[in-house]
């Protein structure tokens, strides 16, 4: 797997799903993850 220490990506749409699971993934390969969501709640619980 790619190691993606120190790079920042950002995810929209990821309250649930796809962009969920996308963000989940990417952060344990070390990438700082930025998540934007419609409801709040759920972006907290992800972040």
């Amino acid at each position: 797997m790619a190691d993606l220490t120190n790079q920042v990506i950002l995810i929209t749409g990821a309250n649930r799903g796809q962009g969920k699971a996308m963000a989940e993934h990417l952060a344990t390969l070390g990438a700082k993850v930025i998540v934007g969501a419609r409801n709040l709640e759920n972006a907290q619980e992800i972040a």
